[in-house]
């Protein structure tokens, strides 16, 4: 089923990096909180069929605030201080369009 398929491709693997099902236990292992919603799909369901577009970046409002979800690829070459860097990017686009400042926080673990 269209459901079925949606469970099998999700996590998408270019979030955890592959092969998928390792890469996720290794995240679980390594990261001190939960990922939470951070990427995912939206689109159409309906008479058998599903059309997706998978998102990369994320916003969730709730009762507390809006919390937002941006990451960066991790490879043998990254640089710790530049991939923070990339991370600040990608969140300013979002909190500037909520009218937003960054949290102090947002890079500590």
């Amino acid at each position: 089923s269209a459901a079925d398929a949606a469970r099998v491709l999700f996590p998408a693997g270019s979030m955890t990096g592959a092969p998928k099902r390792s890469a996720v236990q290794i995240l679980e292992r390594l990261e001190s909180a939960e990922r939470g919603m951070y990427a995912g799909a939206f689109g159409y369901a309906g008479a058998g069929n599903l059309t997706l577009a998978m998102t990369i970046r994320s916003i969730v409002i709730d009762g507390s605030g809006a919390h937002i979800g941006v990451g960066g690829g991790i490879t043998s070459g990254s640089v710790v201080d530049q991939e923070i860097a990339e991370v600040g990017v990608k969140a300013a686009a979002i909190l500037g369009v909520l009218g937003a400042s960054p949290n102090p926080y947002l890079y500590t673990e």
